[in-house]
């Protein structure tokens, strides 16, 4: 009994163990399963946490190139506003009164290329103000219609598009702001405003303080600079072509290179210059009448022709023959040291001065030369230097039968020589036409053939 009695507790304690493993095991079972949910939450969390921070760059990534879009957009319809604008400066300058606005059809040419709206729907017009008091044209592009476009993103976009780009915020509808507040433009000026969220591109902005480096193709009114060049440019062999006017300080090629104008050509080594054509060279005016030349010395390898004009020079020297086929007239004295041949009259207004010495009575001279006795003149006449007013005969001769002689002065019979045994016959010299001095002409009579009748004539 006391060892049944004794068995009954042990079985009991025995079972109570059993029990209590069977809670513990129970427990950590619970306690496991709380462990497992709690990592899941973990993760779970930090997978939403990274899907919001790559939800937020993705969204940011694609405003960023909607932005950029916006910005490449307007950059491109603004150059060619700019474009435009310029090509026809005095037509809006009219047109300006004292602002203007032109649709996209006008200044745009038409163009297909180019997206009418940009990625917010927002359409372009180019708008122009006059100033007051410069009259200096100020050239503004606007969006209008479309979507608003936040603040955030109107500030971008204008970043984007440098120094002209701007925005019409919402906050300030009435103006047009420039990026970082760059420039400000009262939009009442410019055809008013198109509303807050729309973007403008400042042409005035650029022609005021930041024209490009580059040069500008076409006429950017009132800054020269646009088309000036600041260094020198280098063409690297490469041509100018169609040019108008160039106008240049001065025009430098290599030596053994030329200018060519026309089919000539302008040379020079380092001391001499040539000019190389195949006809003939002339210096005219801008009338195209032959102009002056003036040179120290001109040397000419062929003849040196003065066809209609005056030759002039302090000295001219010809080493060849001087021909002057109109008249020749000398101011000063003239020295020829060879024979001076005149084919017609020769004048002289005061006296004739031959120093030409001959011995009167001499012989031979040519006829009708003048020469100096050393106490007057002598003439030659009949080969015979003759004084003036002397006896001496011109022409001494014998005639057999009829003759008629000159003209001379006078002509005189010296005597007749008959031979013949019949001495009967006439024989005379007679005035047969009378011109005046030495043009009188005389008949020899000789009526006795084989007869000779001697005369001589003065």
């Amino acid at each position: 009994m006391n060892r049944a009695q004794g068995g009954v507790p042990g079985i009991a304690r025995q079972r109570r163990v059993i029990r209590q493993a069977r809670r513990g095991a129970a427990n950590d079972a619970v306690r496991q399963s709380g462990v497992i949910s709690l990592e899941a939450v973990v993760v779970m969390g930090v997978l939403l946490f990274a899907m919001a921070i790559v939800g937020t760059w993705i969204k940011a990534n694609a405003d960023e190139k909607d932005n950029q879009n916006a910005a490449d957009n307007l950059n491109t319809v603004f150059q060619q506003a700019l474009t435009w604008f310029n090509q026809n400066y005095t037509t809006v300058q009219a047109a300006a009164n004292p602002s203007v606005t032109y649709p996209w059809a006008t200044f745009m040419n038409g163009t297909t290329t180019v997206s009418q709206t940009n990625v917010y729907g927002q359409q372009y017009s180019l708008r122009v103000f006059k100033e007051p008091t410069s009259g200096q044209l100020d050239v503004m592009v606007v969006t209008t219609g479309g979507s608003v476009i936040k603040e955030g993103d109107l500030r971008s976009i204008a970043r984007i598009l440098g120094g002209a780009g701007g925005y019409v915020s919402s906050l300030t509808p009435a103006n047009a702001t420039g990026a970082m507040g760059g420039w400000n433009a009262v939009m009442t000026n410019f055809g008013g405003s198109p509303g807050g969220g729309h973007l403008a591109a400042a042409g005035f902005f650029q022609s005021a303080s930041a024209v490009s480096n580059y040069l500008s193709r076409v006429v950017v009114p009132g800054n020269p600079q646009a088309n000036q060049m600041e260094t020198a440019i280098d063409m690297n062999a490469n041509n100018l072509n169609n040019a108008s006017t160039v106008s240049a300080q001065k025009i430098v090629t290599p030596t053994g290179n030329s200018v060519q104008v026309g089919n000539s050509f302008y040379a020079a080594d380092t001391a001499n210059s040539f000019i190389r054509q195949n006809g003939s060279l002339s210096v005219q005016n801008l009338a195209g009448a032959p102009a002056d030349v003036n040179a120290r010395e001109v040397i000419a390898a062929g003849n040196l022709w003065a066809s209609n004009g005056t030759v002039t020079a302090a000295f001219m020297h010809s080493t060849g023959s001087l021909q002057v086929d109109g008249g020749a007239q000398v101011n000063g004295s003239m020295t020829v040291n060879g024979t001076l041949t005149a084919g017609s009259t020769l004048t002289a207004n005061q006296f004739v001065q031959v120093n030409g010495f001959a011995v009167q009575g001499s012989r031979p001279c040519n006829n009708g030369s003048i020469g100096n006795s050393g106490s007057g003149p002598l003439f030659c006449q009949s080969g015979v230097w003759t004084a003036l007013g002397s006896m001496q005969p011109r022409v001494s001769g014998i005639a057999t039968g009829d003759a008629v002689v000159g003209p001379y002065n006078w002509c005189f019979m010296q005597g007749i020589e008959n031979n013949q045994s019949d001495g009967f016959g006439l024989w005379g010299v007679f005035l047969q036409t009378d011109g005046g001095p030495d043009n009188r002409t005389f008949a020899v009579h000789n009526s006795k053939a084989g007869a000779q009748v001697w005369y001589a004539c003065f």
